[in-house]
C-alpha cells in the first residue's frame, strides 16, 4: 500500500521494523555538496527502529534494545508515521513506570498491588486476540494459624507462597500480584484451561507440603489444629491449604464485561473452591455471564 506511507519513506521498508531516515546537522547540506565526500548520503543515514503507537512500554523497550546507538523510536499508527519517541523520552517513561510500580508494591512481598492488578485486568479486556486465565488465591484456615503461632509466622507463610508464585511466573505471559494479606492474583496469557488447572493443582500441593514446616511436630502428626473458627467456636481445623479460583477469558467473552464483573465472578469461584474437595474451581467468563 504505497499510498499509506509518507513520501519521504524509502520504498521497501514501510512493512519492516525499521526505516532509514536522514538527519542533517546545521551544515549538512554544505557537507553533502563538498566533492571530497563524493555526495555519499550513506554517511549521514541512521537506522532507527519502528514501533506501533499502541505498543506496550515493554514492547517498546524490547524493540529499542535490539539496536545499538540508535536515537529513539519512530512511532507509527497502522503503518502511518505519527512522530519520534526520543531516547530521553523513553527513559522518562521507564522511570515513571518504575516509580509507579514501586509505590504500588506490597511492602511485605514486593509484588505488584491492587492498582497494577486492576491495570492488568483492564488490559486483558482490551486485548481482543489473546486468551487469559485470571486466577485468585486465598489461604484456608490462615486465621487459626495466625492466632496460634503469631503474625510473624503468618508473614513467613505469605512470603513462602509469594516465592512459589514468582517461580511459577516464569515467562512474560504471566503476571503475579498481591491483593493483600493471604490473597494473591495471577494472570496467564495464551494458554489452555486444562494446562492451567494442572499447574495450579501442582502449586496448591506444593504449598500444602511446604506449609507443614511452619507447624509444630505434634500438630502435623495429628493433622489438625484446635482453634477458634470464624463463629467463635472451638473445633479441630485442618492444616492450611490454598483455594484457587480460575476464570477463563477468551476473545469472545470480553464484549460487555467490566473489571467489576470479573472480580465478582472470581469471588463466586473462590467460594466454590473453598467448598470443593480439590480446592480448585474454574469456569469460562461467558458461561458464567449467561448463567448469572
Amino acid at each position: 500500500m504505497p499510498g499509506d506511507r509518507p513520501e519521504w519513506w524509502p520504498p521497501g521498508h514501510y512493512q519492516g521494523i525499521r526505516i532509514q531516515t536522514v538527519n542533517f546537522s546545521k551544515f549538512g547540506r554544505q557537507l553533502l555538496e563538498n566533492p571530497s565526500f563524493g555526495r555519499d548520503i550513506s554517511r549521514f543515514v541512521t537506522k532507527i527502529p519502528v514501533a506501533d503507537v499502541q505498543a506496550s512500554l515493554e514492547t517498546l523497550i524490547e524493540i529499542y534494545t535490539r539496536f545499538n546507538n540508535n536515537e529513539g523510536l519512530i512511532m507509527v499508527d497502522n503503518l502511518k508515521y505519527v512522530g519520534v519517541l526520543s531516547t530521553n523520552s523513553l527513559l522518562k517513561l521507564i522511570n515513571e513506570k518504575n516509580l509507579t510500580q514501586a509505590r504500588d508494591q506490597n511492602p511485605l512481598t514486593q509484588l505488584p498491588g491492587n492498582n497494577l492488578i486492576h491495570e492488568y485486568l483492564s488490559s486483558s479486556l482490551s486485548d481482543e486476540q489473546a486468551v487469559y486465565h485470571l486466577i485468585y488465591f486465598d489461604f484456608d484456615n490462615f486465621k487459626a494459624f495466625n492466632d496460634r503461632y503469631g503474625f510473624r509466622s503468618g508473614d513467613r507463610v505469605i512470603l513462602m507462597f509469594a516465592e512459589l508464585l514468582k517461580k511459577t511466573a516464569f515467562s512474560e505471559n504471566r503476571f503475579v500480584g498481591h491483593v493483600g494479606g493471604d490473597d494473591f492474583f495471577m494472570g496467564i496469557r495464551n494458554n489452555n484451561l486444562e494446562t492451567v488447572e494442572e499447574q495450579m493443582a501442582s502449586l496448591a500441593r506444593e504449598f500444602k507440603k511446604n506449609v507443614e514446616s511452619f507447624y509444630d511436630f505434634d500438630t502435623v502428626k495429628k493433622g489438625f489444629l484446635l482453634a477458634m473458627d470464624r463463629e467463635g467456636k472451638k473445633r479441630n481445623l485442618p492444616l492450611m491449604t490454598v483455594s484457587v479460583a480460575i476464570l477463563e477469558l477468551t476473545a469472545g467473552d470480553k464484549k460487555g464485561l467490566t473489571v467489576e464483573d470479573m472480580a465478582n465472578m472470581l469471588a463466586g469461584l473462590k467460594k466454590k473452591a473453598k467448598h470443593s474437595d480439590a480446592g480448585i474451581a474454574s469456569a469460562r467468563a461467558l458461561n458464567r455471564q449467561k448463567s448469572g
